[in-house]
């Protein structure tokens, strides 16, 4: 059964609440929860994700001794009925008992290479497993990651009654502007102004002046991307002093950075309209030396290639070679980029 998830708080609601979300915010989070509901269609990512969360999980209760792995249904808070969630997996640890089991996959390595206690773990999925372990009661969940298709990790996470009181908390306000139909106040993220796009595609011609909260703001607006522009001014002028320093040489090593200037590859464009014209001509002429036949062969190079009476230079003249003669290869541009160094990587 599909509960709609526009009457409660889930799992993967909850870092966006709190401000740390990695693909929500508070506000994209609210326009989700008051807007009507539109057909969910995964991402190719997320189909993955939901076909190979099943092997994910049997391999790593195998190779950990957990009994009884089970698909876990939805569930939601014994007493606060807008808190659900629907973790992947139950099972019975030898130490820890009854646990649930969430599932990941990751294609980024540098998001888990912090160590094996739990700040290795994002708080986009740490706030995840605190928000299952709330709905369900239990004490422990494990999260459970494939990274790169070739290295299984797992982390404990045990309930923290501290980070449930703060979640519980900021729940109650966010459900409040649900239930009143008034939204957060707008961030940064790029989830809220995604959010924004969506609730107004389309302008109309009013005009409205500024209050003096909306005046502020814009003052607020001009004086950052002054600095935005002052700093991108700065950050060119030092890239362009490294670039000197490189001269024709494609790294550059420094102990905070490796820099690279290199050319991409070359590539070819064709002036698919001269090419256009240029056959025009072509036919244009067979049909100048040899009345009636340019129409019958106006698909066939091979054909016209083959005509006897027309001249050497109309003859010899294919679609290949006129698409030769208008194709220019475009010099792949050099391109500078910056990996910073890891703190403790050489």
């Amino acid at each position: 059964m599909t509960v709609d998830r526009r009457t409660y708080i889930g799992g993967a609601d909850a870092a966006a609440i709190v401000g740390v979300g990695l693909w929500g915010s508070p506000y994209s989070t609210w326009l989700r929860k008051v807007s009507p509901a539109e057909e969910n269609n995964p991402t190719e990512r997320m189909q993955w994700g939901l076909l190979l969360e099943q092997p994910v999980a049997k391999e790593w209760a195998r190779r950990e001794s957990v009994k009884g792995l089970r698909k876990a249904t939805f569930r939601r808070h014994p007493s606060i009925p807008y808190i659900g969630g629907h973790p992947d997996f139950y099972g019975t640890h030898p130490v820890d008992g009854d646990i649930l089991i969430e599932t990941k996959l990751s294609y980024r390595a540098g998001e888990w290479d912090a160590g094996d206690g739990v700040d290795a773990i994002p708080l986009q999925y740490y706030l995840q497993v605190q928000h299952y372990l709330l709905v369900t009661g239990l004490d422990v969940g494990y999260l459970v990651v494939l990274i790169r298709g070739n290295e299984l990790r797992s982390w404990r996470i045990p309930a923290d009654p501290e980070i449930a009181e703060q979640l519980v908390a900021a729940y109650a306000e966010f459900w409040d502007r649900v239930q009143s139909g008034e939204a957060p106040e707008p961030d940064g993220h790029e989830a809220t102004t995604e959010a924004l796009r969506n609730r107004y595609p389309r302008a109309d011609e009013a005009e409205i002046v500024a209050d003096l909260a909306t005046a502020s703001l814009v003052e607020s607006l001009l004086e950052a991307r002054a600095a935005v522009k002052q700093e991108s001014e700065r950050e060119a002028l030092i890239a362009n002093r490294i670039k000197a320093q490189m001269g024709e040489a494609s790294k550059l090593l420094a102990p905070a950075a490796v820099i690279s200037w290199r050319n991409n590859k070359d590539s070819e464009k064709t002036d698919w309209q001269s090419v256009a014209k240029a056959y025009r001509w072509l036919l244009d002429e067979l049909e100048r030396v040899e009345p009636g036949v340019a129409g019958s062969l106006a698909a066939s190079v091979a054909g016209v290639k083959a005509l006897d009476g027309a001249g050497q230079h109309v003859r010899d003249l294919g679609l290949d070679a006129i698409e030769s003669i208008h194709t220019n290869t475009i010099p792949g541009a050099r391109v500078f980029r910056v990996t910073a160094k890891s703190e403790g990587q050489g």
